[in-house]
C-alpha cells in the first residue's frame, strides 16, 4: 500500500536534472540487472562520495531522496541498504529528516518478504516499474477483496510486453478466495464447494504444477500448490508442499498458517491451535490467525464436553477446556469449568493463570490480581536446584505474570503499583515482552510523562 501510494509521485529526473552522484545512482538503478544486486549497490557505496567524511552525509542524503522517488527494490537491496547506513538503530534521527512512513517502508522492506519475485521477470526490462506497480495494485485489490478492479490490473499487465509467473499465480488465488468466499457465506468447510468445480481446479493445478517444475525453488509458488490440494482435501499432497516450502524458508509466517489449517483439517485440533497460538505470539493482531485458533479450539472443547461426560471428575480436561474457552473470548465459561477445582501440583499454576486472566478480560481485576499473586508465589516457591526442563518452563513465566498484575494495576490506576512490577517484568527477556512495552507507553501517557511516553513508543 506504501509502494501505491509512492507510484503517483514524479518520474525520474532526466539526465540535465541530475548531480554527479545521482547519475551514478540512477545509473545503477535503471538497469533492472544491476538494481537487483548487491554487488552493485555495494560498488557504488565504497565510492569515496560516501566513504569519506566530508562528503559521505551530504551523499546518503541524496541517496535517500533518489529512493523515496525509486523505491522498487528487492529485500536483499533493502535489507544490504539499511544494514549499510544503519537506518533502523538511526531511525529517530533519520524521522526528523525524512518522512518517517518513507523510513519506515525502507525497515519493513528490508524486514517482510517481497510481494514478486524480482528474479522471474522476462521481457522489456524499461517496462518492469509499470508491471510492479500494476501487479502491487492488483494484490491490493486481491488482499482487500476489490473484485471490481481485478479484471483492470489483469488487463493492464496482460497487455505488456513483460512475463511473471506470478500473473498465474494471481489468477489461481482469486479462484480459491472466491471458493473460500463462497464456503463462508454458506457456512460450509471449503473442501463442500470444490465437488462443484472439479474441472476449473484440475486446470489451475495443472498451471500450478507446470510453473513449480520452471521453478521449482520458488516460495510461493509451492504454497500456492500447496493451497490447491488443501481446497480438494488431497491433505498429503499439500502436506508435502507445505514442508517444501518450509524447508526453504523455516520462518515463513504465511506457511505456517497453512500448516495451522492443514493440521485442523486432518483433525489434529492441539496442533492447529498450537500453531496458530505460535502464529499470534508474532503477531497479535492478525485477526486471520485468531479466528483459526478460535475454530479449532472449538472442536476441541466438543471433545472435552465428550470426555468429561464419560468421566465428570477429569479435572486436567476441565483445565483445558477453560484454555479453550479462554482462548476463543469465553471468559465466564472458562472460569466456569475451573471454580470448583482444589487444584494440585502444576495444577495450581494452571488454575490461577486461567482464571485470573479471564476475570481481567471481564475487568475483575480484584479477582484477577488474588489468582495472578497466587500464581507468582508458586512460581517463586519452585525448587532453586530443580532445572528440569518442566521447572524452567514454569519459572519463565514470572516476568509475564508481573506483566499482569501490573496491568491490573494499570486499570485501577493505582500507577505506582504499576511501574513497579511493569519494571519487573521488562526487567528479563520473554515471549510476551512486546505486552510490556505497551503497557508502558499508557503507563507514561496516563502519568503524564510524555517525553517518557515518546521514548517508549519509539522502544515499542
Amino acid at each position: 500500500e506504501q509502494a501505491n501510494k509512492l507510484a503517483d509521485m514524479e518520474d525520474m529526473p532526466t539526465g540535465e536534472e541530475m548531480t554527479p552522484l545521482e547519475q551514478r545512482i540512477f545509473n545503477v538503478y535503471s538497469d533492472f540487472s544491476k538494481r537487483i544486486s548487491i554487488d552493485a549497490w555495494e560498488a557504488l557505496f565504497d565510492e569515496d562520495a560516501f566513504v569519506v567524511l566530508d562528503s559521505s552525509e551530504e551523499s546518503f542524503t541524496a541517496l535517500i531522496h533518489f529512493l523515496m522517488k525509486h523505491y522498487y527494490l528487492p529485500k536483499r537491496v533493502w535489507r544490504y541498504i539499511v544494514h549499510k547506513f544503519e537506518i533502523r538503530e538511526r531511525r529517530r534521527e533519520l524521522c526528523e529528516q525524512f518522512p518517517a512512513e518513507f523510513i519506515d517502508y525502507m525497515i519493513n522492506n528490508a524486514t517482510f518478504d517481497d510481494l514478486i519475485s524480482y528474479d522471474l521477470f522476462e521481457g522489456d526490462d524499461s517496462q518492469f516499474d509499470d508491471y510492479l506497480t500494476y501487479y502491487y495494485r492488483l494484490d491490493a485489490a486481491i488482499r482487500k477483496h476489490e473484485s471490481d478492479k481485478l479484471d483492470k490490473y489483469f488487463d493492464l499487465l496482460a497487455a505488456m510486453d513483460v512475463s511473471h509467473p506470478y500473473l498465474e499465480i494471481a489468477h489461481i488465488r482469486v479462484a480459491l478466495q472466491n471458493l473460500r468466499d463462497d464456503a463462508d457465506n454458506q457456512g460450509i468447510l471449503v473442501t463442500a464447494v470444490t465437488k462443484n468445480h472439479e474441472e476449473k481446479l484440475k486446470a489451475l493445478e495443472k498451471t500450478a504444477h507446470a510453473l513449480q517444475e520452471m521453478y521449482p525453488v520458488d516460495l510461493v509458488i509451492l504454497h500456492t500448490c500447496g493451497d490447491l490440494a488443501l481446497v480438494q482435501n488431497h491433505l498429503e499432497e499439500a502436506k508435502y508442499y507445505y514442508d517444501k516450502t518450509l524447508a526453504l524458508a523455516k520462518d515463513n509466517y504465511i506457511v505456517k498458517g497453512k500448516q495451522a489449517e492443514l493440521a485442523f483439517c486432518m483433525g489434529d485440533y492441539i496442533k492447529s491451535r498450537d500453531l496458530y497460538l505460535e502464529l499470534l505470539r508474532i503477531n497479535h493482531y492478525d485477526n486471520h490467525v485468531r479466528a483459526g485458533m478460535i475454530r479449532a479450539n472449538a472442536c476441541l472443547i466438543e471433545q472435552y464436553k465428550k470426555k468429561l461426560e464419560e468421566n465428570p471428575d477429569d479435572t486436567d480436561t476441565s483445565i483445558e477446556m477453560a484454555w479453550s474457552h479462554y482462548q476463543s473470548y469465553h471468559f465466564e465459561e472458562a472460569i466456569e469449568c475451573v471454580k470448583d477445582i482444589v487444584p494440585v501440583g502444576k495444577q495450581i499454576f494452571e488454575v490461577h493463570n486461567v482464571r485470573g486472566r479471564s476475570y481481567l478480560c471481564l475487568e475483575q481485576y480484584e479477582k484477577a490480581i488474588d489468582d495472578f499473586f497466587i500464581w507468582k508465589e508458586a512460581i517463586e516457591g519452585l525448587d532453586s536446584e530443580d532445572n528440569s526442563e518442566e521447572t524452567k518452563k514454569l519459572r519463565k513465566r514470572l516476568p509475564y505474570v508481573n506483566f499482569l498484575i501490573s496491568d491490573c494495576y494499570l486499570k485501577t490506576k493505582k500507577y505506582e503499583q504499576a511501574r513497579k512490577y511493569l519494571d519487573l517484568a521488562m526487567a528479563t527477556e520473554h515471549d510476551e515482552i512486546i505486552l510490556s512495552f505497551e503497557a508502558k507507553c499508557e503507563l507514561e501517557y496516563k502519568t503524564q510523562n510524555y517525553e517518557a511516553c515518546i521514548d517508549a513508543c519509539e522502544a515499542l
